[in-house]
């Protein structure tokens, strides 16, 4: 008879997998004879878990999980009516700001190298489509989140 026992873990390996089993560990339930004891023990326990009757419901579980469920939103026009007022608004405003300033804006133009204001414009260009794009992503993700 071995001193130091199996741990629970091993001896359900045993149990339910026997084909898995470290050697170490049948032989060693092969020669404690307490080992072997809560091998049948645990067989039985099995055996028993494996006869019980599984619950039944005497109603539609699902049919009452599904009704407690939040219904989604439906999408509305507001939605898009609103992005496109903040575009043309936008629009407005830049073209009152240039159409009032053109004069200035035409002297600064002739005073600077082309090359520098492609340069100046392809910047302004790119940062602002990365940062419409990112903020538009973060918006949907957003919004996602909230529609469940």
């Amino acid at each position: 008879m071995k001193n130091n026992h199996l741990a629970d873990i091993d001896i359900q390996t045993f149990v339910l997998q026997k084909e898995n089993c470290d050697i170490a560990i049948v032989e060693h339930i092969a020669q404690c004879d307490s080992c072997k004891m809560e091998v049948e023990q645990y067989k039985i326990l099995f055996e028993e878990i494996k006869q019980q009757e599984q619950p039944i419901f005497d109603f539609d579980l699902s049919d009452l999980v599904m009704a407690q469920l939040p219904q989604p939103k439906p999408k509305h026009m507001f939605e898009n009516t609103l992005i496109y007022s903040t575009v043309f608004a936008t629009i407005i405003v830049m073209s009152i700001v240039f159409y009032f300033l053109r004069n200035n804006l035409l002297g600064m133009v002739k005073a600077i190298t082309p090359i520098f204001i492609y340069l100046i414009i392809t910047a302004a260009l790119s940062l602002s489509i990365f940062l419409c794009i990112d903020m538009y992503t973060k918006f949907q993700k957003r919004m996602n989140a909230l529609d469940f």
